[in-house]
């Protein structure tokens, strides 16, 4: 046999025998990631997290999940077959985990089949499929042994980031149909409005979760069997609830208190129309449990400021409203569990919380501005609101502001001189509150968007406000479960060098806005002084003098519009080259270094063979 031959048959056999391992691998890969799973993602995000093994570890009567997927769905959207096979994956995970307490079912529900008739009955949504009436369904109903039932009408991929947050809420709520009792005393409706009776998004986790009653600032006692209290913008109280209040707290009740300066809740829940915001009136509470809502202040922090649009001389324009702010992780306390594991909160118009001093009790701050902050006198925020002065006229501080803060230690009464029966002067047990320097939050439009899915209303949070507020909820009455899943929705990393870069465009933009808006002003009024005069003197003819001032000004302000698009078109530019040499670093560096890490791999390889015969 010639040499030649030889290495032809070698190489045949080299490429046959890659081939049978590169199968033989993926086969034991496959068979071994049924229990080998590795996950490299930032947040763990496909990692169950310690509560839902907890959840699924402490059940103690079987649950029966039955999963709804009808297969032409998958035909029809591929990208659907696909999220229902993570929904398996993920409902096998359970079911491993709850050591067989966990029963799953699955089901093709075909078109006016027994199985559709089923689905139906546990009230799953059906998405047409034609006029004929076919309906395709992609759902989830369990129940425990008291037929206790819950269900997830449509699992829509809107939600898919808080998979393991639904599914885990659906076997807790199955496993532990006991409520804490939550008392709520809000002066704004929270249930909806006459004009508008949908409840606010989070109060349906609320209800969910808790066995609520509902408190009136007329009411002179809180029940005996509440656990938590819940109380959203205070004024106006008397003080027979004030007095209930603090006795509850001395007593070693909880409570997650809501103030603020400027509530513009009291405008977007108003029942009459023209309601202004108005302010909280706790600070006689608050500055005995140590700590002080700083009246007529509102924080605003340029880092953590929300791009907002309108309208001005007839263009829509965008600014950072600096009072509007978007709180990242950065401006959490990552040492505290209701705030460990959250991305953001969207706040609006918050105010500023100060230790009282003298006080025993300590602050823990939980929402904390960034040092570009500064305080705002609530007196700029009349009707004549304006977004750019506030971004223009910035001035950083250089301290942190605390926006929410954990209360704890001993305490005293707000009532000293009360000789009532069993009356408490000071605290019976260790305090534990946490107070919130904004109830705006609470409102929908600041951190979550309703979407229509065939009918159904679907709710997709922007940021963790609901979240936020269950976590604390949670933690104040005693119930871990399910905290560490509320942070893992949302994905948001900024780029910092391309947001600095952005907010540096930002300034210098307006600058030359206002310059130009001031030659804009001066135009018109040497305009306008000219047209009167002419009304008052038809024979009257501009001066040379005259007109060569309106050409000027006219010339300087295409000059000034001219700068501004240079200035624009350059920031613009740096921004974007910055961007793209990122996405090359995140998406193409790999794949480079992967190529020439092999590129180097076969020239060492072949200088060795070449030693080797030499």
């Amino acid at each position: 046999m010639s040499p030649h031959t030889r290495h032809i048959q070698f190489a045949t056999g080299s490429i046959a025998l890659v081939v049978l391992m590169f199968f033989s691998i993926n086969i034991l890969i496959s068979d071994l990631g049924k229990s080998w799973k590795w996950d490299l993602t930032e947040d763990k995000i496909f990692t169950l997290s310690d509560s839902t093994r907890s959840v699924l570890g402490d059940l103690d009567e079987p649950i029966i999940v039955r999963l709804f997927f009808s297969r032409t769905l998958g035909e029809r959207a591929p990208v659907l077959a696909i999220y229902h096979a993570r929904v398996k994956a993920v409902l096998e995970q359970y079911a491993a985990l709850s050591g067989d307490k966990l029963v799953l079912e699955y089901f093709d529900p075909e078109p006016f089949s027994e199985t559709e008739d089923r689905a139906l009955a546990f009230g799953l949504q059906g998405l047409p499929l034609s006029e004929a009436g076919d309906n395709a369904y992609f759902g989830l109903a369990a129940s425990n042994s008291t037929d206790d039932s819950e269900v997830i009408a449509f699992l829509s991929q809107d939600r898919e980031e808080f998979l393991e947050y639904d599914l885990t809420r659906l076997v807790h709520n199955l496993a532990d149909p006991d409520k804490p009792v939550l008392g709520i005393l809000s002066t704004v409706p929270l249930l909806g409005t006459q004009q508008n009776d949908r409840p606010l998004a989070f109060m349906d986790q609320v209800l969910e979760f808790f066995d609520v009653r509902f408190l009136l600032p007329d009411d002179a006692e809180i029940p005996v069997d509440v656990d938590v209290m819940m109380i959203v913008h205070p004024h106006d109280i008397p003080d027979a609830m004030l007095y209930s209040i603090d006795q509850f707290v001395l007593r070693g009740g909880r409570a997650l208190v809501f103030v603020d300066p400027y509530a513009e809740l009291d405008t977007l829940l108003a029942v009459q129309p023209g309601t202004e915001p108005g302010a909280s009136d706790f600070n006689r509470m608050l500055n005995a449990w140590g700590v002080h809502l700083v009246e007529g202040v509102i924080a605003a922090d340029i880092d953590n400021a929300r791009a907002v649009s309108f309208a001005q001389n007839g263009q829509m324009m965008s600014v950072d409203y600096v009072a509007w702010l978007a709180m990242v992780s950065r401006n959490f306390d990552p040492d505290d569990t209701i705030m460990s594991e959250l991305d953001g909160i969207n706040l609006a118009t918050s105010g500023v919380l100060d230790l009282v001093e003298g006080t025993r009790a300590s602050l823990q701050p939980l929402i904390f501005t960034g040092p570009r902050s500064m305080r705002l006198d609530v007196a700029e925020f009349g009707v004549e609101l304006e977004v750019v002065k506030l971004f223009r006229d910035f001035k950083p501080s250089g301290t942190l502001n605390v926006l929410a803060a954990r209360i704890s230690g001993d305490v005293t009464t707000a009532f000293p001189d009360y000789q009532e029966p069993e009356h408490l002067s000071t605290s019976a047990k260790p305090t534990n509150l946490i107070v919130i320097a904004d109830v705006d939050l609470l409102h929908d439009r600041f951190w979550v968007e309703r979407r229509d899915m065939m009918g159904q209303e679907i709710q997709v949070p922007l940021a963790n406000n609901g979240d936020f507020v269950l976590n604390a909820l949670e933690n104040l009455s005693g119930s871990p479960a399910l905290i560490a899943l509320r942070g893992r929705g949302t994905a948001y990393r900024p780029f910092v060098m391309v947001e600095e870069i952005r907010l540096e465009a930002e300034r210098q933009f307006r600058a030359k806005e206002q310059e130009l808006q001031t030659s804009l002003k001066a135009a018109e009024a040497r305009f306008s002084d000219l047209i009167k005069r002419a009304n008052a003197d038809v024979n009257l003819i501009l001066s040379d003098e005259d007109q060569r001032a309106l050409d000027d000004v006219r010339t300087q302000i295409l000059e000034i519009r001219r700068g501004l698009r240079t200035v624009q078109h350059d920031l613009r530019a740096d921004i974007d080259r910055l961007e793209g040499w990122l996405k090359f670093l995140n998406i193409g560096a790999v794949p480079v270094a992967l190529g020439l890490g092999i590129i180097l791999f076969t020239m060492v390889r072949r200088r060795e063979k070449k030693a080797g015969r030499a």
